[in-house]
């Protein structure tokens, strides 16, 4: 940590709203005719805007000297306003306490610089949380993404872990740090800011469960940000040298632990979803046939014994449908005793774990003869697969 800083809030009522401001900006809230005409005399504008939230990027100019801020302009649902209330704080308020906390603690955020929440009946209506802005170069999914980057990537991931490890001995659990939500600035001593702390876990005493926890979902965000990737495993070793220093390698392991657990336990609850009739899944019975499919996936004309056999014997089939796509139709022996459904569970398992391996869209048996199924596949992304098909025979089920 880069230790601790200042920040004094002074509390008033402007505008309807009650405000808590740092120190040196009360003077330009309060010179504000309305906060919701910001944008009015062009000193704000809108980069973006939902039904509940909007975000607007300006200047307060009124301020010495003037500042560059971010203002998150919230909106409560008028059902869930009360109980809201009545339970926990609002969310700009969460933001606005955790963002307080971690700059007063020393670490890598931008500085908060007001708050104000609209009250009607004793309950939030509407707030706007105001942060300072941090000039940056792009997120550090971008810089992940660009090859030109990746020199600095190496120093970038040692600092994020050792601002990780600052968090957790503050006992302060960030449930939203994504690489999206990391601002990156390629020059300078200072390389980066954590943001959007409005998912935020405390504990006074820090549980190593809690941190490999998080670790873990950090992990499995970058993995699925291409920054933490097998060709590239020094990278996983420089973050996790930032946050351990010499147990760089026992912290690596035991989070790759939790996520083993993690995804097994993922697993089998894909695995029952599975088998059970839901938005993704059906029960097919019909004269002659039994099973399972996915919705709308299997074409009509192999919803029988006889075309599933032709179409086992040929090894696809060509759907005429708007996907234009092949289907592979494979005949299973199925054991006398065995569980039939464990071949179905079984692609779907690997599919999950392999993507790009064909998906299974049905589970099909005869009710003449349950000693044998077809499992029909289909390649999402035929380009991806080489044509002589060994690597989808690799990626079957066994």
């Amino acid at each position: 940590m880069s230790g601790e800083r200042e920040l004094r809030v002074e509390r008033f009522r402007h505008d309807g709203l009650r405000w808590r401001v740092a120190s040196g900006a009360s003077s330009a809230i309060r010179s504000r005719a309305g906060w919701e005409k910001l944008s009015a005399d062009g000193a704000f504008r809108r980069i973006q805007g939902r039904r509940d939230r909007e975000v607007h990027e300006g200047w307060l100019r009124d301020c010495d000297p003037p500042l560059r801020v971010i203002a998150k302009t919230m909106r409560y649902p008028r059902l869930l306003r009360w109980l809201g209330h009545l339970l926990h704080s609002t969310r700009a308020a969460r933001e606005w306490r955790y963002h307080s906390i971690a700059f007063r603690a020393g670490l890598p955020t931008v500085r908060p610089i007001a708050l104000g929440e609209r009250y009607r009946l004793g309950a939030p209506v509407a707030s706007v949380l105001v942060t300072e802005y941090w000039e940056h170069d792009a997120t550090l999914t971008g810089i992940a993404r660009s090859p030109a980057s990746a020199p600095a990537l190496s120093g970038l991931l040692r600092a994020l872990g050792e601002a990780v490890r600052d968090m957790h001995r503050l006992g302060l659990f960030h449930d939203d740090l994504h690489p999206a939500n990391v601002l990156v600035r390629l020059t300078g001593d200072d390389p980066l800011r954590v943001i959007d702390w409005k998912h935020v876990r405390r504990s006074r005493w820090p549980l190593r469960r809690q941190a490999w926890s998080q670790l873990g979902k950090l992990t499995w965000q970058f993995e699925n940000a291409a920054l933490f990737r097998s060709d590239a495993p020094e990278r996983e070793e420089n973050f996790y040298s930032g946050y351990a220093g010499q147990n760089a390698q026992g912290a690596r392991s035991a989070v790759r632990g939790w996520l083993a657990r993690t995804r097994a336990r993922l697993g089998e609850r894909a695995a029952r979803r599975c088998t059970a009739t839901n938005s993704m899944f059906s029960r097919l019975e019909q004269k002659d046939l039994v099973g399972f499919e996915r919705r709308a996936a299997l074409p009509a004309t192999l919803r029988s014994p006889e075309a599933l056999r032709s179409a086992a014997a040929a090894g696809a089939f060509a759907d005429s449908g708007e996907s234009r796509a092949s289907i592979e139709v494979r005949e299973v022996a199925v054991e006398p005793e065995g569980d039939p459904l464990r071949i179905w569970r079984e692609a779907n398992r690997v599919h999950a774990s392999h993507p790009l391996s064909p998906k299974p869209i049905a589970w099909l048996q005869s009710r003449d003869s349950l000693r044998t199924g077809w499992l029909c596949t289909r390649l999402e992304d035929p380009s991806a697969v080489s044509e002589s098909g060994d690597a989808r025979a690799d990626l079957r089920p066994q």
